[in-house]
């Protein structure tokens, strides 16, 4: 609230300067008007240098306007990034919190309890399933600073697309069914460790805006010299003025349906990056077959 205060008491602060900036010239303008009518008998010289001077005062003020316009356009900008920044710390603490309370409660359960060996080796999987999360959790967070770095770099390398999304969809435990179409033997030219990230946070958005009994769908085929990666989901779908923003680091999209989910606003930024990488290009499209959305991931094909 009180950064909230801030940035518009800075915002009122610049229309108070515009204002007087406006204030001022137009007092310029006032007195060269009368300045003008003062001189008529100097044979037409003074007119000319008035005619100058507001025609060096029209590109100013041009120019001024222009860049008022830019610094309100930057300054809205740094706001929403500042509130986006405010809802990940609170996001990523809640998410950080609750796999180390979950877990805490299942020791708890384990040391006051005397469980049997089918139960205790049940709440041994709930933690190791919670572990895991905040393993995730982790590095994707890390991951979200390393790429950010110039200096982070991918080792592309000839990998077949089809053995590795057989091995990645086969460590996916989602309810909903997921359905594959490989377009023939695909060879592309990617980092395999990185690119799961790419991968797995887009089947994982899927699954995670879409109902249980919803279909996804995978299909890649040949596209020029690219391949081309379609992942599609039945969930809630992306406005068209938001597309664009929801690969922007900490954005998450202001549906009620979304920020009720979890979710830091790390993952759509990590695939972007990671894809540009690759000197790839993703992008989000409506789903033309009913509601939710689909993301095509273009990379190049290994030669």
């Amino acid at each position: 609230m009180k950064s909230t205060k801030q940035h518009r008491k800075s915002i009122l602060l610049l229309y108070i300067l515009f204002g007087y900036i406006i204030a001022q010239i137009s007092w310029w303008i006032f007195q060269i008007i009368l300045l003008s009518k003062q001189l008529d008998n100097t044979g037409g010289m003074a007119q000319m240098k008035v005619r100058m001077l507001a025609g060096e005062f029209a590109v100013f003020f041009f120019i001024f306007c222009v860049g008022i316009i830019y610094i309100r356009k930057v300054f809205k900008r740094e706001v929403e990034l500042s509130q986006s920044k405010k809802n990940f710390s609170l996001s990523i603490t809640h998410e950080l919190k609750t796999p180390i309370t979950t877990t805490k409660l299942f020791i708890e359960t384990l040391q006051n309890h005397n469980l049997s060996e089918e139960k205790r080796n049940e709440v041994y999987q709930k933690v190791q399933l919670e572990q895991d999360r905040l393993q995730t959790l982790i590095e994707k967070v890390l991951l979200s600073e390393r790429v950010g770095s110039a200096e982070f770099k991918v080792n592309l390398k000839k990998t077949n697309i089809n053995a590795f999304v057989e091995e990645e969809l086969s460590k996916i435990n989602f309810n909903q069914k997921i359905k594959c179409h490989i377009d023939g033997n695909i060879d592309v030219l990617i980092d395999d460790f990185y690119f799961r990230s790419v991968f797995s946070n887009l089947v994982e958005n899927a699954s995670k805006y879409s109902d249980a009994d919803a279909l996804i769908q995978i299909n890649i085929s040949k596209k020029n010299d690219a391949c081309l990666i379609a992942i599609t989901d039945q969930g809630v779908g992306i406005p068209d003025d938001e597309k664009l923003k929801i690969f922007d680091v900490y954005y998450r999209l202001e549906n009620e349906e979304i920020r009720n989910t979890a979710g830091t606003g790390l993952g759509l930024y990590l695939v972007k990056k990671i894809v540009t990488l690759h000197n790839g290009n993703i992008r989000v499209k409506n789903n033309p077959n009913g509601k939710g959305s689909v993301f095509e991931v273009l990379v190049p094909l290994a030669k």
